[in-house]
């Protein structure tokens, strides 16, 4: 039995692949060796745990694996699981690039909590500019669109009758949002829960505000890369499969060819492994 692990901020996918073929799937809380101080066992149950103990191979595609340092972090983690298996830690790029892609080249979106994006080409992430974070970048994420939200709601600037509904479903005050922010240190997932609130309202100024975040994501990760290489443009997260109708004529607008936006990538890669295996 293997185990692929494909985490974000927010949540992470925990599959189990059976010698015969079958998987069991588990969903638990995010994992992320930078933005959390300390990776919480308890987040792992003990059916979980009994199953990571019995593996052969580990698999880790995660959010926040940007150095050798956060890759130590994680393998003990799962050290201190149970795992005994030889664990391989990499990138959610990567993970997504494996689970949309394949074995065929292009370039890869993440629209998440955060967001990133990168070039892959014969099984490998090949190019990508750095990911600076939800303070100085995360753009066309969820953390884009709850700063969007916050500061509209609170600077004033959010059509009334949405400001309403905002009110009425979050009771927030400028001294709980800081204090959540910063006290708390609840930081980039908080902020990113926002970007629900959008979900299910049918509006004008939905429509402007995230046209306007999908297109500082294109301008300043996409088109720089496209630039280099003619590969079609594949996204993932939860940001990019429920805004997908907004997002996909943007693209069409730059002339930009689309490969796929999906949900996760947790059924690709479970494919992608069991081929390679």
């Amino acid at each position: 039995m293997n185990l692929i692990i494909e985490s974000g901020s927010t949540k992470s996918d925990w599959v189990f692949v059976q010698d015969n073929g079958s998987v069991l799937t588990y969903t638990t809380t995010g994992i992320n060796p930078i933005t959390q101080a300390e990776l919480d066992l308890n987040l792992v149950n003990t059916e979980i745990q009994n199953y990571i103990s019995q593996t052969k191979k580990i698999w880790y595609y995660g959010a926040g694996v940007a150095n050798h340092n956060a890759e130590i972090k994680v393998e003990a983690f799962l050290k201190d699981l149970g795992a005994t298996a030889p664990v391989r830690i990499h990138s959610d790029l990567l993970g997504a690039a494996r689970g949309i892609c394949g074995n065929n080249p292009g370039i890869i979106c993440i629209l998440g909590t955060g967001s990133n994006a990168g070039v892959y080409a014969g099984g490998h992430i090949v190019f990508q500019k750095p990911s600076l974070g939800y303070i100085l970048g995360d753009e066309g994420g969820g953390v884009a669109f709850g700063k969007a939200l916050l500061t509209a709601y609170f600077y004033g600037t959010m059509p009334q009758e949405l400001a309403i509904l905002f009110e009425e479903k979050y009771a927030l005050t400028k001294d709980i949002l800081l204090s959540k922010i910063y006290g708390e240190r609840q930081g980039s997932s908080y902020i990113a829960s926002f970007a629900s609130f959008l979900s299910d309202i049918d509006h004008s100024w939905k429509t402007s505000l995230s046209e306007k975040i999908f297109i500082e994501f294109i301008q300043l990760r996409i088109l720089p890369l496209l630039k280099q290489y003619s590969y079609p443009v594949s996204f993932t997260g939860s940001v990019a499969y429920s805004y997908r109708d907004i997002l996909l004529n943007l693209l069409k607008d730059e002339g930009i060819q689309t490969g796929k936006i999906v949900q996760k990538p947790i059924e690709g890669l479970i494919e992608y492994h069991i081929k390679e295996n």
